[in-house]
């Protein structure tokens, strides 16, 4: 999905079992532009850290990745909240 490719299932095994984000190939929406990211910083309290870790783990993927996605999903359900509004 990233960059229009496709991956078959072996690259997509090699890629997860050495550790790479795969989250773009399975989530649509979730890849990131590198020409057009911008990097923030978020300040939380330690058991916040914890608790996005251990989510991240069961995911299979990196924290942040998992902040992306949480957040890309709940932008989209505040989206379509205002428009049923």
């Amino acid at each position: 999905m990233t960059d229009g490719a496709m991956l078959s299932a072996e690259e997509f095994d090699r890629l997860f079992d050495e550790g790479m984000d795969t989250t773009p190939y399975v989530i649509p929406g979730t890849e990131i532009c590198a020409a057009t990211a911008r990097k923030i910083s978020v300040t939380m309290s330690p058991w916040m850290i914890e608790e996005l870790d251990r989510e991240a783990d069961r995911l299979a993927v990196s924290r942040q990745s998992l902040i992306v996605i949480w957040l890309a999903e709940r932008l989209q359900e505040e989206r379509e909240r205002r428009c049923r509004a």
